[in-house]
Parts: structure tokens; C-alpha cells; sequence
């Protein structure tokens, strides 16, 4: 029952209540349906659809239905359920306007008198069809495609604000899609031969768009759309009057200034003898005399004073003809010109081929594998069918949606009478057609080829496998089917292991290979080989292979056994049914296996616990003693060794050993510790040696460098200012002495570094910008100490010759900084350097002084620092021994200091010489004045100093 009702009469309603039966071919089920209005008319359209449900090539469709059929008596005034075959509304083209596999939404509107459709799919498609006036759809647009490819809900809706955007809704997401992809067509040209009524060519921004999206496109001459657009039902007219000689005859609905028709395939032929007339031209050509069997190119050249067109049409397989004469004429169109023309050829000949097509047997196809490809298209495809030797230009027919250009495919290879070989070309996602056709024969019965895209994956469970693979592992994502072969492969990229393509579409298993070089955590890449692209897809993990400990057997409960399996925990996280747990033993000269059957597996902190059981049928005995148990998963399987009752005996003889290994350890270990602390003992010793030597030597170069200076010179050595203002302005850095010297090449544009200098020092003489400057620059972050002393060094160089300017600057910044608040600073002047100021005002005072203390107090001060230096580094000299008191230049001073005393000489009179000295104790003339305490005195008084220095050796 079909009801619709519109209840504002004014606005050109639509009143229907009644049943009817609404013929689309064999499909019955009304997926989605749309009303469209212009005016006092008005279409139905709606989307049908296949009752079974495999989805094929042609299992939706698309059927317009006129409102006046609907509205016939006979229909509208029916009440029962069914009214029968009067009932029975056709649609307008008696046939689908539109075939596709996969519709399930449509809405209609008119948009410049022509119906556009937009379609959604059950794979995520928003499609646009354009229907002429003869409803008839052209190829559709694919506006927009859902990544998650999720259906489409069957209500299709424009913006009500905005008619230029749809709303797409489907399971998780509405979304607003602009009606048209304008921005695809480059030239004028293909935007008004794409017969898009949304799209028009802005002449102001020199590109295809929206009429909305063009500047001042209210105007008329700024905006071209498909009425500008050379009329579309451009016919070309083919006769063959003598043999290898064509007549062309080209006609359009609009006058022609000028006209150029040639055959550019197989051999370029320039147009003879061009007959121009109004809306029509003429030309005849001569064909090569060697003509490709396969097809023949022609190029038509159209232009008036306001457009040009230029079209290329190709007819296959009339080569026959060309040269035979026979054929009385070709209608070639743009939709699908090669059809046409072989259908009319095909037809006129037929009565050349009765005998021929009696005897010959149809071509069939049983299988075409795969059947699922990517829209990559497919190297190889094998057909599978019958008498396909039997026939001569064979070759294969793609058909896509209805009012898409056909693709036709030489065969690749004829194998056998029942196999053969295809390459599938790229296309766009869905499902097509495929029929074999041989020459004068009519197609085969197609058989659905699905176009899908590229795969993706979505999982892996589980992630991880032991080193010796053979695990199974399930990836889980979309379109599996059409991969060519799944490569695992580490990162070194060698392949480990190369599977066929999978069958599931969803699902993948397999068994992860194996690796025996993995180390611990190794990952390696899976990735999926669709024709010559890779596509990765998830990363396997690769663990050690399980460590099992012992088992335990437990043969109480007979016949029941119980087998219990430790392992060390790890990362593998491996379920019962991977594992795989059976008993040999021998019974008589043979060996007898008993499967367990794996109950659980429990994980604890220190280890794992494998529960196994088996149920005996037969009273058969079983030797324990010959028993061995075997652990396999996947790949990797391993003999599992019984608990041992001789453990506690093995830690009894074995603790002795390592208490007798400790001990002789901490014996070597004390020896190697004092031979140690000996060495090292030495090597400092050695190193104090080392050190007081090259002080001695030090504090002697120092002394000899001093006293050569003073006697070089003979007065006091002054630095230039230059080195001056370099030492006291950057007491820190020793790279800037370089900046301030430059050699000046002769190609050197002098005037042009003035210019920049005097532009600086405008800048750095302007008060108020400097000292904006200076605040600006202490406010960042990133200007630190060091920036702030560097900075204020360099100006007070560039003003030193302005010192009453530096000193109004100094004032003004000097204010500036007392007048702030520092609690944690609250003393700020010269006594510290943290900003430009305070930095300033150090290197002011040293400019200032610099001159007084060169000319004034520099002499004199330096002399009394040198006589300093001289006493403090010689000090007293010993006349005796002539050694320095405190000098480090003597090396027993460095291990020790000498005590002094006064000493009493005492001369026996009359003798020259001294042959006896003695301290003061017998009858002789005592000096025990004050002055004999000192040994200068004494040598002075006494004796001659060799005397005096043998009486000292002798008594001391």
C-alpha cells in the first residue's frame, strides 16, 4: 500500500491513498523511496532490491515512477490487499533507470530541470546519478565514502539552510557533505562536460565551483554553467562508400565555425575535402591499407564563438567493415560508441555468420577465481568454463553500474578448451559483471565480480608466541579475502614465512613460524601484499619458549591418573587447549602412548600448575618406572623430567663446597685488599713528590720572571687602555679581545658601514629609547646575569667617549633602581652585579680613575707591591748556609723548619786561627752581648767567615 499526501494545496500537492504493485524487475523488496517535484509534476522514486540474499551485480535497482500513473482509478480507489495485474504500475523506462549491488538509500531533486538522485550504500557510498530527459542515468559520482564502511540509513536529507550539503547518517555518525565535488574539474571544459547542474565555471576566480562559492556570481557573465555548455547529443555518422575509404558526418544542435575530423589510431590520417554547414560537417577519409583489427580512433574538433569541443571515439572490431565495403553505416555516440556501432555492424552482417554460429558451441563460465578483488584491479584471473578453443577473438566484457562505460579485456592466455587467463584494471568499489564474448557471438551469462577496497586490519589474538612458533594466531579486519599473500618478516626484513591468500573475509589463521635467533621481546611486522602494495597490519611478539619444571603422577585414584605439570610463569598467556600433554611407556618391546586431557591451567607467584587427567578403560598395567612425560605446543615439544627424591642429598654434598669456596674467597679477597691499600700508599707518596717539585719550580720561574721585568724595564710596565678596558670591562671572558680589532679589506664598502654605525649610535645616543631598552631587556626570562654584564660593558665601550651622556643615563637608571621594591636585596649598589646598572656603574668609575691611576698613584703603588712581594717570597737569608727562611724554593724547607737559639763563640786569644770551639764555659773573653746572637754579628766581630762556618760544623 502506497500512501502519500501533501496537505497544502497551493503548493502543487500530490493526494494518493491506495495499493498498488510497482514494477522494478524481479526485485519486490522497496528499500528506500524519495519524492520529486517541478512544478504540476511530480516522479516517485525508489530503491529495490533482490529478495535472496546474495548480493550481486545487479541485485538493487533504482525505478522512477510518474504520478500519473500512480494516480490511475483503477489503483487509487483499491482497498484490498492485493488488487491484481490491473494494479500493476511500470516505471517510466519500463526497465531500471539505475542497477547497482548495493543501494539502500535515495533522495531526488531537480536542480536546472534535470533530476539528480543521491544514493547511499550498504558499503559507506554517497553517490550522485544526473538523469536526462529521457531518464536515462549517467555513470555515478562517488561523493563521499565512510572509511569504517558502515551502511548508510535509507533517509537522505538536504540542508534546509543550505541546500549545497547533504546529511549522510549511518550506525555512528551524521554527516554534512557538500552535493558536489566541483573542485575536481580543471578546465572549463571538463567542468561543463561533466553535466554537473551544481557546478559552473567562475570566470572571475578561473576554476570550477559552486554558484554560491563564485565572486560576484549574482552576475550572469560571471558564472557558465551546463546551459553554456555545447550540446550534448554530438552524433557522428559513418559510411563506407569504396573500399578502405570512410565518410564522416558530424551534427550538433549548434552553429559551427569550424570543424577538423581525422583517425589518430592506428596511423595518424589528416581530414580531406571538409564540408562545413551550419550545425553540421562532412569530411572523407582514406583508411591505411594495414589496419588495426582491433580498433579504429577517430578525433572530432567542434568550436563556435563561444566554445570549443574536442572528443575522441573508438570503434572495435569494424575493421571488416572498413575493407570489405559491407557495412552501410555506424552511429557512434560518446556513451558507449564501440557498442553501438558493433551491435548496428553485427546486425547487418548477420546473415555472414549463420553457418558459422550453427555450428559453433556457446561460450560458458563455470568459475572465475578470485571472485573478490581490490580496486587495484588483478594481474591473473582464471576462468573456468567451456569451448573457449573453439572460438576466435575472445574476450572479456566488465560492466559496473548502469550508465558507466564498459571495460573490455583481451584475453591473457587460453590455457586449455575449459580455462583461461585475465588482467583486471582498476575501478572504483562494487560489484560488476563479467561475461565472455567471442566474435559474432552475443555475451556469455554474466557472473558477479565484487570490487572492494583495500584491506584492514583490526586485531590479532593472541599477540604473542613462543620462539619455536606453531602457534595458531587469529587477525581480525575487513576485506582479507582479496590479500595476495600475508608476509611476516622481522626487522632485518628477511621473511619468515610467505602464506596464500586467505578465504575468510574477516578472519585470517595461521601458524606463527618460527624464530630461532628471537631474543627476548622481539617483534615482528605482519603485513598484507595486494598486487604490488604492502599494507601493514599488526606486530606478533616473541617470547622464550615455556620453561617446564617437573611433574608429579598421581596413581591413587586407579584407573583415573592424575598429572599435575609445574612451569615457570611468563608472558604467553597460554590456554588449555593449546597444550597438548600425552605418556609414553613401554609395554613389552613396545611403546605405548596415553593423551591427557588438560583440565585447567592455575598461575601462581612462584610458578604455574598444569592440570592433566586420564580415565583408563582396560585393566592394562603400566610399568612407572619406564614412563616419560611430553609437553608439545605448536611447534615446540619437550620431555618434562619427574620431581627427584635425590635433591635434598644433592644440596648435603654440595653445601660444604660453596661454605669451603667462601671462605678461600674472603682470604684472597683481605690479601688483594692490603696489597691494594699498600699500592696505593705508594702512588700517593709518589704523587706528593711530584707535586711539591713542580711547586718549588714555579715559585722560582715566578721569582726570576719578576726580577727581569724590573730590571728589563727599569721602570714600572703600564697596560694600554685598550687592554685596560678589555680586563676590568670583561674580567671573565677571554674571547672578546678579537672583536674589537678587524682588518679591513680594500673592496671594503666603507660609506656603507658608516652609514649602519651613525644609524646605531643615533639610536644608542636617544635617551629615552635606551633606557626603554634596558628595562625591556632585564624583564625576560632568558636575559640572564651574565647577558646583563656583557650587555652594559658594551655600551659603556660605545659611550666612553661620552661620559657626561653615560652619566645622565647612570642617573636616570640609578633612580630607576632604588625606586624598586626588593625585599630580598635590599642593599643594591656596588655591591653586586645583577643588572645593567649596577654593571654600569662599576665600569663608569673604572673609565673615570683609569687616568689617575696611571698618572698619579700607579708608580708608587706598584713599587711598594713589587718590594712586598719581593720580602714576602725571599724573606731572610741565612749568611751562613745562604738559604732562604721561608722561601719555597729549597727543598728541606719543604719538609721542615729549623729552630734557632743564640749561641755563645767563644776566640782563645792569640791564635789566628780557631782551632778550638767550644760554648762558653772555660777561662777565655766571653761576647755574650746581644749583637753575638746573631750569626751575621758573630762572623762580623769573631772571626772570618770560613772560620766561623768550621767552628759551626764542628759543635753543631
Amino acid at each position: 500500500m502506497v500512501v502519500m499526501h501533501q496537505p497544502h494545496r497551493s503548493e502543487h500537492s500530490f493526494d494518493l491513498q491506495g495499493q498498488v504493485y510497482l514494477d522494478c524487475g524481479c526485485r519486490s523488496l522497496l528499500i528506500s523511496s524519495s519524492l520529486v517535484r517541478q512544478g504540476e509534476r511530480g516522479w516517485w522514486v525508489g530503491v529495490f532490491r533482490h529478495n535472496h540474499g546474495d548480493r550481486a551485480w545487479d541485485s538493487t535497482a533504482v525505478c522512477v515512477f510518474g504520478m500519473e500513473e500512480l494516480r490511475e482509478p483503477t489503483c487509487v480507489y483499491s482497498t484490498h490487499f492485493y488488487a491484481g495485474t490491473n494494479c500493476k504500475v511500470q516505471s517510466i523506462k519500463k526497465s531500471p533507470t539505475l542497477i547497482h549491488s548495493g543501494l539502500v538509500a535515495v533522495y531526488g531533486t531537480v536542480v536546472l530541470n534535470q533530476i539528480v538522485l543521491f544514493l547511499g550504500t550498504d558499503d559507506g557510498q554517497l553517490l550522485k546519478a544526473i538523469l536526462n530527459e529521457d531518464m536515462k542515468s549517467n555513470c555515478p559520482e562517488i561523493l563521499y565514502e565512510i572509511e569504517e564502511e558502515t551502511s548508510i540509513f535509507p533517509k537522505l536529507r538536504l540542508d534546509p539552510v543550505d541546500s549545497n550539503y547533504i546529511y549522510l547518517s549511518s550506525a555512528n555518525k551524521v554527516r554534512r557533505i557538500p552535493v558536489a565535488n566541483c573542485g575536481r574539474y580543471v578546465s572549463e571544459q571538463e567542468c561543463l562536460s561533466a553535466k554537473d547542474p551544481y557546478c559552473g565555471w567562475c570566470s572571475l576566480n578561473q576554476r570550477c565551483t559552486l554558484k554560491e562559492n563564485c565572486t560576484r556570481s549574482n552576475s550572469t557573465k560571471g558564472w557558465f554553467n551546463i546551459s553554456h555548455a555545447p550540446d550534448k547529443d554530438l552524433k557522428i555518422l559513418l559510411r563506407f562508400p569504396a573500399r578502405n575509404q570512410i565518410s564522416v558526418s558530424a551534427s550538433i544542435s549548434k552553429t559551427l565555425t569550424s570543424c577538423r575530423i581525422k583517425i589518430v589510431k592506428p596511423i595518424e590520417m589528416p581530414h580531406e575535402n571538409v564540408v562545413l554547414k551550419n550545425s553540421s560537417c562532412v569530411c572523407n577519409l582514406t583508411t591505411p591499407v594495414t589496419l588495426d583489427n582491433d580498433c579504429l580512433v577517430l578525433e572530432a574538433s567542434l568550436s563556435s564563438s563561444s566554445w570549443n569541443l574536442t572528443e575522441t571515439f573508438q570503434l572495435e572490431n569494424c575493421s571488416w567493415c572498413i575493407h570489405d565495403g559491407e557495412c552501410a553505416s555506424c552511429n557512434w555516440t560518446r556513451v558507449s560508441p564501440a557498442t553501438a556501432c558493433q551491435d548496428i555492424c553485427s546486425v547487418q552482417n548477420a546473415s555472414k555468420d549463420i553457418t558459422t554460429a550453427q555450428k559453433s558451441e556457446h561460450i560458458n563460465i563455470h568459475s572465475i577465481k578470485p571472485l573478490w578483488i581490490s580496486t587495484l584491479g588483478k594481474s591473473e584471473i582464471t576462468v573456468k568454463g567451456e569451448n573457449f578453443t573453439h572460438e576466435s577473438g575472445i574476450k572479456l566484457i566488465l560492466t559496473g553500474s548502469s550508465g558507466c562505460k564498459q571495460e573490455i579485456i583481451k584475453v591473457r592466455n587460453v590455457i586449455n578448451d575449459t580455462q583461461m587467463t585475465f588482467a583486471l584494471p582498476p575501478t572504483r568499489k562494487e560489484a560488476k559483471s563479467v561475461c565472455i564474448q567471442a566474435d559474432g557471438r552475443k555475451c556469455s551469462p554474466p557472473v558477479t565480480l565484487h570490487y572492494v577496497s583495500l584491506p584492514a586490519c583490526f586485531g590479532i589474538t593472541p599477540n604473542t608466541s613462543w620462539i619455536s612458533g606453531g602457534r595458531k594466531i587469529i587477525t581480525t579486519g575487513r576485506n582479507l579475502n582479496v590479500v595476495d599473500k600475508v608476509i611476516i618478516s622481522d626487522d632485518q626484513r628477511s621473511n619468515l614465512t610467505i602464506s596464500e591468500c586467505p578465504q575468510n573475509k574477516s578472519e585470517y589463521h595461521y601458524l606463527s613460524p618460527s624464530l630461532s635467533h628471537a631474543t627476548e621481546g622481539k617483534v615482528v611486522d605482519m603485513i598484507f601484499k595486494v598486487e604490488t602494495t604492502f599494507i601493514p597490519c599488526v606486530k606478533l611478539h616473541y617470547h622464550p619458549d615455556p620453561v617446564f619444571i617437573n611433574y608429579q603422577l598421581h596413581t591413587e585414584l586407579d584407573p583415573d591418573l592424575e598429572l599435575k605439570i609445574y612451569k615457570e610463569n611468563d608472558n604467553l598467556n597460554i590456554s588449555k587447549t593449546e597444550v597438548e600433554v600425552y605418556l609414553s611407556y613401554m609395554n613389552g618391546s613396545q611403546t605405548a602412548k596415553i593423551y591427557f586431557s588438560v583440565q585447567n591451567i592455575t598461575e601462581k607467584p612462584d610458578r604455574s600448575t598444569i592440570l592433566c587427567k586420564f580415565k583408563r578403560e582396560g585393566t592394562e598395567k603400566i610399568d612407572f618406572s619406564t614412563v616419560k612425560v611430553f609437553v608439545k605446543l605448536g611447534n615446540f615439544e619437550l620431555e618434562v623430567k619427574p620431581t627427584s627424591s635425590y635433591i635434598y642429598l644433592y644440596v648435603l654434598i654440595l653445601l660444604p663446597i660453596v661454605v669451603g669456596v667462601i671462605i678461600v674467597a674472603f682470604i684472597v679477597t683481605r690479601y688483594k685488599s692490603k696489597e691494594l691499600t699498600r699500592k696505593q700508599s705508594q702512588q700517593l707518596e709518589l704523587l706528593e713528590y711530584e707535586i711539591r717539585k713542580e711547586i718549588r719550580e714555579g715559585f722560582a720561574e715566578l721569582q726570576m720572571d719578576e726580577l727581569d721585568v724590573v730590571d728589563s724595564f727599569g721602570t714600572v710596565p703600564f697596560l694600554d687602555y685598550k687592554h685596560f678596558a678589555i680586563r676590568t670591562f670583561f674580567p671573565e671572558s677571554g674571547g672578546f679581545a678579537s672583536i674589537f680589532s678587524e682588518d679591513m679589506p680594500q673592496s671594503r664598502d666603507q660609506t656603507r658601514k658608516d652609514e649602519s654605525f651613525n644609524m646605531l649610535h643615533a639610536l644608542i645616543c636617544n635617551k629615552n629609547f635606551l633606557v626603554t631598552l634596558i628595562h625591556t631587556l632585564e624583564k625576560q626570562k632568558n636575559f640572564s646575569v651574565k647577558d646583563r654584564c656583557l650587555f652594559a660593558s658594551f655600551l659603556t665601550i660605545a659611550l666612553q667617549t661620552k661620559l657626561v651622556y653615560l652619566t645622565h643615563i647612570l642617573e636616570v637608571l640609578t633612580k630607576d633602581l632604588m625606586e624598586q621594591s626588593s625585599n630580598v636585596q635590599p642593599k643594591l649598589l656596588l655591591r653586586r652585579t645583577e643588572s645593567v646598572v649596577e654593571k654600569l656603574l662599576t665600569n663608569w668609575m673604572s673609565v673615570c680613575l683609569s687616568g689617575f691611576l696611571r698618572e698619579t698613584i700607579g708608580e708608587p703603588f706598584y713599587l711598594l707591591v713589587t718590594t712586598l712581594n719581593q720580602k714576602i717570597n725571599k724573606g731572610p737569608v741565612d749568611a751562613i748556609t745562604c738559604k732562604a727562611l721561608y722561601t719555597l724554593n729549597e727543598d728541606w724547607l719543604l719538609w721542615q723548619v729549623s729552630e734557632f737559639k743564640t749561641v755563645i763563640w767563644t776566640r782563645i786569644l792569640g791564635s789566628d786561627s780557631c782551632k778550638v770551639c767550644f760554648p762558653s764555659t772555660a777561662s777565655a773573653t766571653d761576647h755574650d752581648s746581644p749583637a753575638c746572637r746573631d750569626v751575621t754579628v758573630c762572623r762580623q766581630t769573631l772571626m772570618s767567615p770560613r772560620e766561623v762556618y768550621f767552628c759551626f760544623l764542628f759543635f753543631c
